[in-house]
């Protein structure tokens, strides 16, 4: 509802304004709309200490569904317990900053969820978050916009359904962000900076937690001598058959160490625009030279695979064999170009017509035939460009046939690269 003016008229009692009727008529309507809105979401005004209406000698209590706005800067040794949809801000980024100079976790809060925005927070000697789900995956902490002055940590999350930060920073943090739990749903970081001169800083550590969704973007991470970037548990265990975590635009330059237990060919998760981890690129290379191990050719325009020890070149995101084969190993599709080249010559010695194909999953991709007549005297050499879309778990090979009769094959060189 707009506000509704009060008519006064133009000069004093000259009975060109509001009758008193529709001026309390008015007075009634905006005080029902300003009651509304308190009892929907009621806005607690802080601007010392005292102002928390709910607090005994060691604890402030920010109780549930109430936004707190501070409006000064000010310090207290009291920590926070926080109820089910607490809010904290000051509405503004810059200042002013409150301040925690206890020992204990900032801000401590059991099955609850809790949104803190826009404002300026400290506390030198503490962690300033911690917050646990007991029954896992249902509460949320919601942060956005937040300057954190000094910490000796950013945060304990436990089991929580969602993480999410957004827009914030610290200049001065002894050590960052750390996951524990197998229910969380989502974590995210979008534009965060975590800046520390403690040897033992790791900026996100996933330890063994399980998360449905990881996405870190425009994360920076600066540390000194002995500090990690990004922690977790090896194998992608930190990420669920079927997902995949994604880590963009971050810069990891500042830290000594990028990695501890998670690894950039780690299938499940995918690194793009990062400073100090190369890009994902799925690939595989297979290669061998010399061959003289006969393909055998059982019945004409049958193809069969190609006989032969094949060397892995290059594996990543794929798996590669000996015996030929390269098998995706993500869980993302991605469609990419696909080559193929061989020598052949005729085990027999006399001229035949052979075929070269692609094959996918063990059946040879029809089009991608590419025929050509050999003999035993010399070698002859053909390629195959080919692109697929690619899902975990599929594999490709390279078959040949004789279209001319039985005589066997021989398949000097071989490569199959798929990028």
């Amino acid at each position: 509802m707009a506000q509704q003016i009060i008519n006064i008229g133009t000069a004093a009692n000259d009975r060109t304004g509001d009758t008193w009727r529709n001026s309390f008529d008015k007075t009634n309507q905006n005080f029902t709309e300003l009651y509304a809105m308190q009892g929907a979401d009621p806005v607690i005004f802080v601007a010392q200490e005292s102002d928390f209406p709910t607090q005994d000698a060691t604890t402030i209590t920010l109780e549930a569904g109430k936004v707190y706005q501070y409006t000064a800067s000010f310090t207290t040794a009291k920590r926070f317990i926080v109820e089910d949809g607490a809010k904290l801000t000051a509405f503004n980024f810059f200042s002013p900053i409150l301040t925690y100079s206890g020992t204990g976790t900032m801000f401590t809060g059991t099955d609850a969820s809790f949104s803190i925005r826009e404002c300026r927070i400290s506390c030198p000697s503490a962690q300033v978050f911690s917050f646990t789900d007991t029954v896992g995956g249902l509460f949320l902490f919601l942060m956005y916009d937040v300057r954190i002055v000094s910490a000796s940590k950013f945060g304990t999350f436990d089991d929580l359904q969602t993480i999410l930060i957004s827009g914030s920073s610290s200049l001065d943090m002894g050590d960052g962000i750390s996951l524990i739990g197998s229910n969380i749903i989502i974590f995210s970081i979008s534009k965060l900076y975590l800046g520390s001169t403690n040897a033992s800083y790791v900026g996100i550590d996933f330890g063994t937690a399980i998360s449905q969704t990881i996405e870190v973007d425009d994360f920076i991470a600066v540390g000194t001598t002995g500090s990690i970037g990004l922690k977790g548990a090896a194998s992608s265990a930190n990420v669920p058959s079927g997902k995949l975590a994604t880590i963009a635009g971050c810069d990891f330059t500042g830290v000594d160490t990028v990695f501890s237990g998670l690894d950039a060919e780690d299938i499940r998760w995918y690194y793009i625009r990062n400073s100090g981890i190369p890009d994902t690129i799925e690939e595989g290379l297979l290669s061998f030279n010399g061959n003289v191990t006969e393909t055998v050719i059982s019945a004409s325009n049958t193809p069969v695979i190609v006989n032969a020890t094949w060397t892995v070149i290059d594996a990543s995101h794929f798996i590669g064999t000996t015996g030929g084969r390269l098998t995706f190993q993500s869980q993302r599709d991605i469609k990419v170009p696909i080559d193929v080249s061989v020598g052949l010559i005729s085990a027999g010695g006399g001229a035949i017509t052979v075929s070269v194909y692609l094959a996918k999953n063990g059946s040879v991709i029809t089009n991608s035939k590419t025929t050509l007549d050999i003999s035993g005297s010399s070698q002859r050499t053909l390629s195959i460009p080919w692109q697929d879309t690619i899902s975990e778990n599929d594999y490709y090979e390279v078959f040949v046939e004789n279209n001319t009769n039985t005589t066997n094959i021989i398949v000097e060189i071989g490569r199959l690269r798929i990028r």
